[in-house]
């Protein structure tokens, strides 16, 4: 009986021992922080399985909810209709964190946030934060572009290029005009003809798009158009003309159409983010535009297409991925 009692008191101890250990802390946190499970919301408004824009932001959510033990909430294919109940019901749940990966949420977090001033927002592929609760990472959208349009320059046969895009937004037509004064810089002779399909998921459209600007004459078609990409690649691959793929690498999609992709890294938009919010590193109330000099935007490998390109064509590309950095090349307008 003596021995069971001590037994008793030995895991009673040991047990009360261990309930008031603190939580490991993680760094940039404060003690009473470390106690806390950080909850983060993050909103997408297509699906996580696109292969590309979003599928690629969730891989890196899920790699950070691992890094600090997150309690992590997502929602997909959330309707610009929907986006701001979505962003209050997070708020209103108590969430420290919430971000909405997708640029034409910008306006949407901007005026939540200034509902719950106590709650962190972002806007992954953001362009815009207009509170001190707000912060907004995102490419620039255009230097990726400009890169893609060098190579169609010097690659296409025929002078006849075309770029699919999913609107005609500011940020859509300062990625056209990139692509094609890029274009024109290196062949004078080139036109570039710009169609979009009106969505990001509308793989139908994308395919129409493209094999409309093939019977124009296009050879070399820039996509970029979210899940429209996949039927743009496939029009170009079944008329046997090169596509240049975006937002990630899309060579695996059709390895001998293309090309390259004008890769914009959205992955990384959220490690900033959320590396930034428990590290305390990130300055809330800043837009962060990101391009190639930071390696958030460049070309994929040419995996397939690596000996078909010239050496010539590589070392324009490194020159003018070289002036870019350097500030010889700015920002074309958006209009």
């Amino acid at each position: 009986m003596q021995k069971l009692s001590i037994l008793m008191i030995f895991t009673i101890l040991f047990g009360t021992f261990t309930a008031c250990t603190p939580a490991k802390a993680v760094p940039g946190q404060t003690p009473t922080e470390a106690t806390k499970q950080i909850r983060v919301g993050v909103i997408f408004s297509t699906t996580i399985k696109d292969e590309g824009y979003a599928q690629a932001a969730y891989n890196a959510l899920m790699e950070m909810k691992e890094k600090y033990n997150l309690d992590v909430s997502f929602q997909e294919n959330v309707t610009d209709a929907a986006i701001k109940d979505v962003l209050r019901s997070y708020a209103s749940d108590g969430y420290d964190l919430i971000i909405a990966h997708q640029l034409y949420f910008t306006d949407p977090v901007n005026e939540v946030a200034a509902e719950f001033p106590d709650t962190m927002f972002a806007i992954s592929g953001g362009f815009r934060a207009d509170h001190p609760n707000v912060v907004a990472v995102d490419a620039t959208n255009w230097e990726a572009s400009y890169l893609a349009g060098t190579l169609a320059g010097l690659m296409t046969k025929t002078n006849k290029l075309a770029i699919i895009t999913a609107s005609e937004s500011p940020i859509a037509k300062r990625m056209v005009n990139s692509f094609r004064s890029a274009a024109q810089a290196q062949n004078p002779n080139v036109t570039v003809k710009h169609v979009f399909t009106g969505s990001f998921e509308d793989v139908v459209k994308g395919k129409e798009m493209a094999t409309a600007v093939i019977r124009d004459g296009a050879d070399i078609i820039f996509t970029n158009c979210g899940v429209g990409n996949f039927g743009a690649i496939e029009a170009a691959q079944e008329n046997g003309v090169y596509a240049i793929g975006s937002s990630v690498d899309l060579a695996g999609k059709a390895p001998d159409t293309v090309i390259t992709s004008a890769v914009l890294s959205p992955g990384e938009y959220i490690k900033i983010i959320i590396n930034g919010y428990m590290n305390k590193d990130l300055e809330w109330g800043k837009y962060y535009p990101m391009g190639v000099k930071a390696g958030i935007e460049s070309l994929a490998p040419f995996h397939n297409f690596e000996d078909k390109i010239p050496q010539e064509v590589k070392d324009k590309l490194e020159k003018v991925r070289q002036d870019i950095i350097d500030g010889k090349i700015t920002a074309p307008p958006n209009e």
